[in-house]
């Protein structure tokens, strides 16, 4: 199925729309200016790119105003650009079949800072406490899906330089495989005191307006926002859209070379764009122009140039590449949203922008990097490149649209071609490090919560859970563990694990066809606290280079690849509460188009006093939660990692492998309703769950078990249970572990499929004990077995309402 763009909106420190951002362009005007926002003198630079004039009153109420901050405010102007060029009428899709990928490195970072301050400098009690509803990172996407009615997949990437690439490329994927009709695709990232500080203890900071492929003397930082309106080329003709490009295809890899620096000989750089081209079915000679990740680093030019010269072999020479880096800034996160939007102005205008501040003098690669000046070039076909911390890569293949298109137009979505099964787990959890710990305390029904010793504050609750880390710190190689943070220790104890249930051995044979797909909620925010309370009491000139790297929310998923060789594709799912599941659903798609034959799922979240804190100050946080009790206080938080290692059928048999379980189908929406809450009704929820039944080709009476996130919150709770009932699931027996493990917001649902296996080993679902049901369920009260243990239900749900449901069945 094509993809068309019909819509496109940007905001960047040339331009707040894309007219003048354009002209900019062609003008070859550089925004690299000096800094208003922060204070330099303490940086071993004063320019950065900043988004001028920009004045969030011009389209937002004061409410909408007080519950966003900059990324989100950013992220609604791109936005709003895009769907009024591309003209959607409002009923022309199902509001579920439309949905939201957004990519951002820092999200709500700005209000998280703010929190912290105040935190540091007055206590807790005199915090603002309305700032840690907007400080999530998945917050823009959760108000863009509110503001335009998106009740769709709505999912947020954090792959630091690289997300808003992969944004665009699954937006298309979830059209293609027929799980949305239109997405809202695109990327933002405000600037921030946590990145410059970071890059400049790195000394990776230019000194002056940067210059890509020429002096590459470092980068500048930028902010802004670039939104696509993508949708079925067959729908988007015959509404009558006007069609700007198409998304052929994308590439995702990992260069699994080094946190930070790329891979000298660009092997990761070559493998994203070569499977780029591979998706788009599009040969090397076709590419008539490179939108360069061009940062203007010496590392990250020379890597990139190897990778083009090594790629396209004696056509390197004859491909236009340029770098608007050097003028627009390094956006982070909306970098590649941004030059996506570049590459669809420079097709559909047939005009090459330039790479500016570029020395002619100084062309170390011998390619043409379009110096200074745009000029006019007939082409049809633009390759954009994205390469981030972490090792992740991402490369989008653009096409110019024409009439021929419209004669071989496909309206049929791409089929399932291959079935999806487990064949390992690790678990490092409160419950259980390993299967044998899991198992037992499921069968003798232990409870992991206890008192935690944080006594700094006062708080509401003080009942949380963590696994020892003795307990899982052997699982690492010791050289490898004095490079790793909490959260990478957690999901590489629990790979560790998986890979050896699932007897997963990688080598340089198959290393590009395995993945890692990371999931969590708040990240590395043990690493991120250290680095704002250093640059609060220190300045930001006193950041520690080595604690830097682990703050963008792809380390831990960069870690894993490294330490195994990994170099497939890679990607860091940020959605709160279903990013663990989104994670799953993202593996399984890609082992279905026949990008993958292994995908390692890991779904991991912290837990310690800063995240308690946060939570506790919001309310939500009750010494004895029980789930679907109407009088529960709310729900205990813990920390932990779950892996799962999923195949496809025929590379599990090819291998002899032990398959115990099958993904069997799932569905995504998000209830557009308001940030940092969801809708009591359901409605929304029960779509995601009617979804993943048919996706499963299922009925009620074929499901044996729902794993649900119930976690003693009763708003939270009783908008499950209403989806239940609303899907037709009342007679199904219901269970949770938040109760007994706490609550890995970002993570439970993947515990939950470790958990699914053993009831399909034991037919016995884990108890619950409701008090005053918020509904009339069908609760495992007591020691429930199963007649059958078959097909299982597991949901997922996240404050700002996206929601998941995942269909495991047994494998036969």
């Amino acid at each position: 199925m094509e993809v068309a763009v019909t819509g496109i909106g940007v905001l960047s420190s040339i331009g707040n729309d894309r007219e003048e951002f354009w002209n900019s362009l062609l003008e070859g005007k550089v925004g690299l200016r000096k800094m208003k926002q922060y204070d330099s003198s303490n940086l071993i630079t004063d320019f950065a790119g900043e988004v001028q004039g920009f004045d969030p009153s011009e389209k937002l109420s004061e409410s909408e105003k007080k519950q966003t901050e900059r990324c989100a405010q950013l992220s609604y102007f791109a936005a709003s650009e895009a769907l009024k060029q591309a003209k959607l009428p409002a009923d022309f899709y199902n509001h579920s079949k439309k949905g939201v990928v957004i990519g951002t490195s820092l999200g709500g970072m700005l209000n998280g800072e703010e929190f912290h301050r105040q935190w540091i400098r007055n206590g807790l009690d005199s915090t603002d406490k309305d700032l840690l509803l907007s400080y999530p990172i998945h917050t823009s996407a959760d108000f863009l899906s509110k503001c335009f009615l998106l009740k769709g997949p709505k999912i947020t990437i954090s792959t630091a330089c690289a997300a808003g690439s992969n944004a665009i490329g699954y937006g298309a994927d979830l059209i293609r495989n027929g799980k949305a009709d239109m997405m809202l695709v695109g990327g933002a990232d405000p600037l921030s005191l946590l990145s410059l500080s970071g890059f400049n203890s790195l000394k990776a900071m230019s000194n002056e307006p940067c210059s890509p492929y020429s002096e590459s003397k470092g980068i500048t930082l930028a902010e802004g926002a670039g939104f696509l309106v993508v949708e079925r080329l067959d729908k988007a003709l015959e509404r009558g859209a006007e069609i700007l490009a198409l998304i052929k295809g994308y590439g995702l890899s990992s260069d699994a070379y080094h946190p930070t620096a790329p891979n000298p000989g660009g092997k990761g750089a070559y493998q994203s764009m070569q499977s780029a081209l591979n998706h788009s079915n599009v040969p090397a000679e076709k590419i008539g122009y490179i939108n360069g990740h061009g940062t203007g680093t010496p590392a990250n030019d020379t890597a990139e140039s190897i990778a083009i010269k090594n790629l396209f072999r004696t056509y390197a020479n004859q491909i236009p590449i340029s770098s608007t880096k050097s003028m627009i800034g390094h956006t982070l996160g909306a970098a590649g949203a941004i030059e996506g939007i570049t590459s669809i102005l420079a097709l559909k205008n047939q005009v090459l922008p330039p790479t500016a501040n570029y020395n002619e003098g100084r062309n170390r690669f011998g390619m043409d990097f379009v110096p200074n000046h745009s000029r006019k070039h007939h082409f049809n076909t633009v390759l954009s490149n994205s390469f981030a911390f972490g090792g992740n890569n991402a490369s989008v293949v653009f096409e110019r649209f024409n009439s021929s298109h419209q004669k071989s137009i496909e309206d049929q979505q791409e089929e399932k071609t291959e079935r999806v099964v487990v064949t390992g787990f690790g678990t490092v959890e409160p419950l259980g490090v390993g299967k044998e710990e899991l198992w037992d305390s499921l069968q003798n029904n232990r409870n992991s919560l206890e008192e935690m010793p944080y006594t700094e504050n006062q708080y509401n609750a003080i009942v949380g859970a963590i696994p020892s880390e003795r307990s899982y710190r052997k699982l690492i190689n010791p050289m490898v563990l004095r490079r790793l943070d909490l959260l990478g220790k957690l999901g590489m104890a629990s790979t560790k694990l998986a890979m050896d249930h699932s007897n997963l051995k990688i080598t340089r044979y198959n290393n590009q066809r395995i993945g890692v797909i990371f999931g969590t909620s708040s990240g590395p925010l043990e690493t991120v606290e250290k680095v704002n309370r250093s640059i609060i009491e220190h300045g930001p000139e006193k950041t520690k280079p080595g604690l830097f790297p682990n703050t963008v929310m792809n380390a831990a998923a960069g870690h894993i690849c490294l330490n195994y060789q990994i170099k497939g594709p890679t990607t860091t799912i940020c959605s709160g509460g279903v990013a663990g599941s989104q994670a799953l659903i993202y593996g399984y798609q890609l082992i279905q188009n026949g990008i993958l034959d292994v995908a390692i799922i890991v779904a991991a979240d912290e837990y310690h006093e800063v995240i308690h804190a946060g939570y506790d100050r919001s309310n939500v946080l009750g010494n004895d939660p029980s789930p679907f009790s109407r009088n529960s206080k709310g729900f205990a938080l813990s920390g932990g990692s779950t892996t799962i290692v999923l195949e496809s059928e025929s590379h599990a048999l090819s291998h002899d492998k032990n398959i115990l379980a099958e993904i069997k189908g799932y569905g995504m929406t998000s209830d557009a309703h308001s940030i940092a809450g969801n809708k009591a009704n359901g409605r929304d929820y029960s779509i995601a769950i009617k979804k993943a039944l048919a996706d499963s080709q299922l009925s009620w009476s074929e499901i044996d078990g729902i794993y649900t996130d119930a976690r003693g919150l009763p708003i939270a709770d009783l908008c499950e249970a209403n989806a239940i009932l609303k899907a037709g699931g009342e007679n199904t027996p219901v269970t949770t572990l938040a109760h007994k493990n706490g609550y890995s917001v970002g993570g439970l649902s993947v515990l939950h499929i470790a958990s699914s296996i053993y009831s399909m080993e034991t037919n016995r679902l884990p108890k619950l004990d409701v008090q005053e049901p918020v509904a009339n369920l069908n609760y495992s009260m007591g020691d429930v077995t199963l007649d059958k243990a078959e097909n299982f239900l597991i949901n997922s749900s996240a404050f700002g309402g996206g929601y998941t449901s995942v269909v495991l069945g047994r494998y036969a």
